[in-house]
Parts: structure tokens; sequence; C-alpha cells
């Protein structure tokens, strides 16, 4: 396995949960053999114990917090995501290797932590070597404040309703400005945009 999106196209995926919340694990299993209904999927709990993951999920609060970068060879890139809670915001400082799209909390909705989890495995596709160049060099408009407010949320994880609540304005208002956005960076694909904020594309406008 050479790379973690290699590691998606694969039939079989292997998944570890490491939680003490067996209702969590229990749910975030059924949502996640449902999102990857297509696929074979070993899913283990606890700890490694040698066996190597695809994908893991590891709250906050279960033993010594393992950073991203360390938890796998380089031979063997694994998708990382923190589990986190937020009455434990004292323990930010355990996860703060992690980034803040790969943080999935408990009081979120299983439809809003499946698109988190989306977002991610689609900024792990590579876009076409053209969208790179445009990204870079054709942006003809800067993004307004509302687009960049937009984006922002977005590159979160949240739905488009969830930005919708938080801005105060409607949904459809949402998809314009996202719409708006990817037009002014010659983006023609959701995935090319969500490559490029995780990339850092944002924090440049």
């Amino acid at each position: 396995m050479n790379s973690t999106n290699n590691a998606m196209m694969m039939e079989t995926l292997t998944i570890r949960i490491i939680d003490d919340d067996n209702f969590f694990i229990a749910g975030l299993v059924m949502a996640l053999s449902s999102y990857f209904k297509n696929k074979k999927i070993r899913f283990y709990t606890g700890p490694s114990n040698g066996k190597t993951a695809d994908i893991i999920f590891q709250a906050i609060r279960c033993g010594t917090f393992i950073a991203p970068a360390s938890s796998s060879g380089d031979s063997s890139p694994t998708l990382y995501f923190a589990i986190a809670d937020r009455k434990d915001a004292h323990l930010q400082h355990l996860y703060r290797g992690v980034a803040t799209s790969n943080i999935l909390y408990r009081h979120q909705s299983v439809s809003t932590v499946l698109h988190l989890i989306e977002n991610i495995l689609l900024s792990q596709q590579p876009p076409p070597e053209d969208t790179q160049q445009t990204a870079k060099v054709c942006l003809h408009e800067p993004l307004t404040r509302r687009e960049q407010e937009v984006l922002h949320h977005l590159k979160q994880g949240k739905a488009h309703a969830s930005v919708a609540r938080c801005m105060g304005i409607k949904e459809k208002t949402i998809s314009s400005h996202k719409r708006a956005a990817m037009k002014k960076l010659n983006f023609r694909r959701t995935s090319e945009l969500f490559h490029w904020m995780l990339q850092g594309g944002l924090t440049r406008h």
C-alpha cells in the first residue's frame, strides 16, 4: 500500500477505533459500514498490537494520544481522525498535532461526521495538473469576505445546512457563495476545492 488513497481503492479496508464508549463505537461502525458499503471492512478496537490500519479513529481521553505522524511508517500512511468532546477543551494540547478538519466531535450528527470524512478522502485525491497550475496563477478576482467565511466553515467538514445556521443565511446562499468561489478559482469539482483548501490555499486569501 503506497498511500492512503490507494488503500481507499482496495477491496478490503482496515479501520481501527480506539475509544471506551461502546455506544459511540457501534454508531460509528454502522455509519462507516453504510458509507463504505461496496468494500469489505475489517474493524478493530483497542490498541494496534502491530496490526496496520488504513484509517484510525482515536478518542482523546483513551490512553496516551498518538501523533498522526508517528502512528504508522512511511510505507503505509494512515488516515487519522481524533474523537473529541466539547467538555474536554482542556485536553486540546493532546491533539494539537491534528488538523482541525480531522477532528470529530461526539455531539455531531452522523451526516456531519460522514461529510467531514468524505471531504478528507476527497482531499487525498491529487487534482489534475492543469488544476494545480490554474489555482496558482488564474485568480482574476479575489474571494469576498463572505466567500472566504463560507469556505472556512466547509473546510471544517460542516454540511451546507449547518453553515447556513452558523451564518444566519439561507442554505441556497451558501451554495451560491461556494459556486462563485469555485468559479474564481477555476475549480470544476468539489474535490479540487477541498484539496486546495486542505493544502493551505485558503490561508493565502
